[in-house]
């Protein structure tokens, strides 16, 4: 079975100029893409299709193939579908074919591992949507408003909810069977992979990209013993601790982190602290906000398999590259 993956990265983003290249802790967007595809080991080609010539270097760079793609799909309307319809007109050799977003440097190669185990599983399915479980009572968009998914009379609280799943973007699987039924990067029969609620974050506005560069970086501070610069310069933009009175969407994001991407020094180092401060943020006229955390997800963490072999530019060759990792239910996790 070929596996391949495709991530788009077009050189005409608009809310923040070139983002696909942009350092986002001290490497280029993409690149935090291309390397959890790459060290999955569970894609045989990874391409970057790009229309700019500086995101095809920094992809050829870092591993990747790059398609050219048409002036067309690199439009501003053009759709994720049509970039995929372009790319598979030019490389149609695969049975499964992966749309990773660029914009969600937080998926781990572990991430795509554990869900292509879980599609290879369930025979049934044609394709698989990544999303995350969120506590979000919405309600409808009207003069009257009314509750949608609970009732305020008897509101939940947290622990007697299971939430709901939301499509967090983060990468699709379709097969090519249900592709050539439908070019839809889902299919008629596909099933979820459940990932940590911090992946909810996509970076497509300036907020996104303080937020998640911050949970980053503090976390590899705290594991690696840096000061503030191990992993990127952002400083000051904190993850607090509380409780959201209206349910929580990206809910216990510094303890999923954690529970997602961390070994043994950040159960507590990380998980039991609260309000690393938010002044970095207050400065961009941003407003404070409160990641909260719960006991589920501040559990035992183990410091297995701190290293695995990164695939480098040649197939044949294999480099050690320092992760730190997780063994959660659904394997181990690694940053």
């Amino acid at each position: 079975m070929v596996n391949v993956a495709v991530i788009p990265a077009r050189g005409g983003s608009k809310s923040i100029k070139l983002k696909n290249i942009k350092l986002f802790c001290n490497k280029p967007l993409l690149v935090w893409s291309i390397e959890a595809c790459l060290n999955s080991g569970v894609f045989d080609e990874v391409w970057v299709s790009t229309d700019h010539k500086d995101i095809a270097q920094v992809a050829e760079a870092n591993g990747a193939r790059v398609h050219w793609r048409s002036e067309e799909s690199g439009r501003d309307e053009a759709s994720t579908e049509s970039v995929m319809v372009d790319f598979c007109n030019a490389h149609g050799e695969w049975d499964v074919l992966a749309c990773v977003q660029a914009t969600s440097p937080l998926t781990q190669a572990q991430h795509f591992v554990d869900a292509m185990r879980a599609f290879q599983r369930n025979t049934a399915a044609d394709s698989l949507v990544t999303v995350t479980r969120q506590h979000r009572f919405r309600w409808t968009d009207a003069a009257i408003s009314a509750p949608l998914n609970y009732d305020p009379v008897h509101r939940p609280r947290r622990q007697e909810w299971n939430g709901e799943l939301h499509e967090n973007g983060a990468f699709y699987f379709v097969t090519r069977e249900a592709w050539a039924a439908s070019p839809c990067r889902v299919g008629k029969t596909p099933t979820v992979f459940e990932m940590p609620s911090f992946t909810a974050y996509e970076i497509d506005e300036p907020y996104d990209w303080l937020i998640l560069e911050s949970i980053m970086q503090r976390l590899h501070d705290r594991v690696l013993g840096g000061s503030g610069g191990g992993v990127g310069g952002v400083g000051g933009v904190g993850v607090g601790g509380g409780d959201g009175g209206g349910g929580v969407g990206n809910d216990d994001a510094a303890a999923a982190v954690c529970a997602g991407t961390v070994g043994a020094a950040c159960a507590a180092a990380c998980c039991g602290v609260a309000a690393i401060g938010v002044a970095r943020m207050a400065s961009t006229g941003a407003p404070a906000f409160s990641l909260p955390t719960t006991p589920a997800l501040t559990t035992p963490l183990t410091a297995a398999a701190m290293s695995v072999p990164r695939r480098s530019r040649s197939p044949r060759t294999w480099s050690s590259r320092p992760m730190l990792t997780r063994a959660g239910s659904s394997g181990v996790q690694s940053l």
